[in-house]
């Protein structure tokens, strides 16, 4: 079946999907992922798309593994007396860094980072160290709440050894907060942990390198580790706006949703729009609609039927994967993951047609075509002494698209640097934020990203060269077994003089390492 994926249970035989999900179910997955794959446009036919159903119907069976297991099973028989242990007083037992991902409940979007366990263990039981990450990543593959998820952790953990007390601190980042997102805290403490004041817990806390900042006990952004002015719950309007822990809305997060459709809907109505005699081109928020009223009111329900075929898909999704979507934390769900999958794809609707260069320019913000000001440039350009180019613009722009071939997120920075000649064109920081937005926001492969940046970066200025390097992190693996955060992907294209001059790519390779290190 081509949807089976093969591991091992604990005596090390081999399960595969197929032993524990009929493939009757995987199909149904199957075909909710290519409701969703219409839904946004995409020809579901073509290459890079032909198995994605079937790898994002095992991604989702990945990521929410944790339904069909069970605690105790998981633990079997790592559970110890240690005499030693229970004569002594106040042996505490830490493990810090556990890396975990898991899917938020609120959209669907992953969330991952770190968690650190401690507990003081009674009558001497410990456990096997192995297992308190198992423990913490059991729960992890669920749909989830940050706030949550630390507590079930801690439950789980005073439902099978019985300690003095327990202690949880997670960071994680929210996928649904862009790329830029900070990581939120979280913890939940019970028995001798459970003062926040108390020694325990101030041991633990300095062994984690935050003595000293308060530990919010609802998930709240970290404060810097070496921030001197400590964070104050008092004053955090970020718990509104980072976890869901029910269905209700502040207004931040209402305006949110708002914005979310009204992307959506701008996303699907996308087009390249000839102007009058002038015969330019509009660019995606100056495009003009020539259909009649009519017409429109029928687009709109075209797109209304949309949406509901693919939340109705998201249904289905989540009853597959062992959830009840009715419960009240996912009311809403559904919703608002289609409106963030419209919205992360609407650039493949501005997608230039034939004439590349005369539509990528007039597709950019028309105000920066002129020689731009030293304002507008993010600052980047030392003269070269090399003649055969006068100067050199760089960039560095935060990003965030979706995996074609799992319809996971990835994220990260475009580093660019363009070699101008004296016919070529200086670009603002608008303009390429333009064009890295547009790109990046429709299905992607960071290889294709990185090339097609390169080729629109190099069309649009005219320049002697351009070099384009994408790093990324990928929640594809993040999320669905690798699990090594701080590693990403790097991708390289060069065109123009960048691409033959091997001497000059070298300079401009270490001129953007240099300045992405200090940036």
């Amino acid at each position: 079946m081509g949807a089976s994926a093969v591991s091992t249970d604990d005596s090390g035989a081999s399960v595969t999907t197929a032993d524990i999900y009929p493939e009757a179910d995987l199909l149904r997955l199957q075909n909710a992922v290519r409701v969703l794959l219409s839904g946004v446009g995409e020809d579901i036919s073509r290459e890079g798309l032909r198995d994605t159903p079937k790898r994002v119907a095992k991604a989702w069976l990945d990521v929410s593994s944790g339904y069909r297991q069970d605690l105790h099973s998981v633990l079997g028989g790592a559970v110890f007396h240690e005499p030693i242990v229970s004569e002594g007083s106040g042996s505490m037992v830490i493990v810090r860094d556990i890396e975990f991902a898991s899917t938020s409940e609120a959209d669907l979007l992953p969330f991952y980072g770190r968690c650190h366990v401690a507990y003081v263990p009674s009558n001497g039981v410990v456990l096997g160290l192995s297992k308190l990450a198992r423990v913490a990543k059991l729960f992890a593959r669920r749909l989830q709440s940050q706030q949550r998820l630390t507590s079930q952790i801690l439950v789980g953990l005073q439902q099978e050894l019985a300690p003095k007390g327990a202690a949880i601190v997670m960071e994680a980042r929210h996928l649904a907060h862009g790329p830029e997102a900070d990581f939120f805290m979280s913890s939940a403490s019970s028995g001798c942990f459970q003062d926040n004041t108390s020694s325990c817990m101030q041991e633990f806390l300095c062994m984690l390198h935050l003595h000293g900042i308060p530990v919010p006990s609802t998930a709240l952004p970290r404060v810097p580790r070496d921030s001197s002015s400590l964070y104050s719950p008092v004053l955090s309007p970020c718990s509104s706006a980072g976890i869901h822990t029910n269905g209700a809305d502040t207004d931040d997060q209402a305006k949110h949703k708002s914005n979310v459709r009204f992307m959506s809907s701008m996303g699907s109505r996308r087009i390249f729009a000839r102007n009058g005699a002038s015969g330019t081109v509009a660019s995606v928020h100056q495009f003009q609609l020539e259909d009649t009223a009519t017409t429109m009111e029928a687009d709109d329900d075209a797109m209304q039927s949309t949406s509901q075929d693919m939340e109705a898909a998201v249904h289905v999704i989540l009853q597959e994967i062992g959830e009840d979507p009715e419960r009240p934390e996912l009311q809403g769900t559904p919703q608002r993951y289609v409106q963030l999958l419209l919205a992360s794809t609407c650039g493949a609707k501005s997608q230039p047609q034939p004439d590349f260069h005369h539509q990528l320019i007039h597709a950019l913000p028309r105000a920066s075509l002129q020689a731009s000001s030293s304002s507008d440039v993010d600052m980047a350009v030392p003269r070269s002494s090399n003649a055969r180019f006068s100067e050199v613009q760089e960039w560095h722009v935060l990003f965030s698209s979706q995996c074609e071939h799992h319809m996971l997120p990835f994220h990260g920075a475009a580093h660019i640097a363009v070699v101008h000649s004296s016919q070529s064109q200086r670009l603002s920081l608008k303009q390429v934020k333009s064009l890295v937005l547009s790109f990046s926001h429709r299905l992607q492969i960071q290889e294709r990203l990185t090339n097609q940046l390169a080729d629109a970066v190099q069309v649009v200025s005219r320049a002697a060269g351009c070099i384009v390097t994408c790093e990324a992190a990928h929640m594809c693996m993040v999320a669905r077994g690798v699990e090594k955060h701080a590693s990403s992907t790097i991708t390289l294209a060069s065109r123009g003089i960048a691409a033959t001059d091997a001497d000059l790519r070298g300079k401009l390779l270490v001129q953007l390492s240099q300045r992405r290190t200090q940036s």
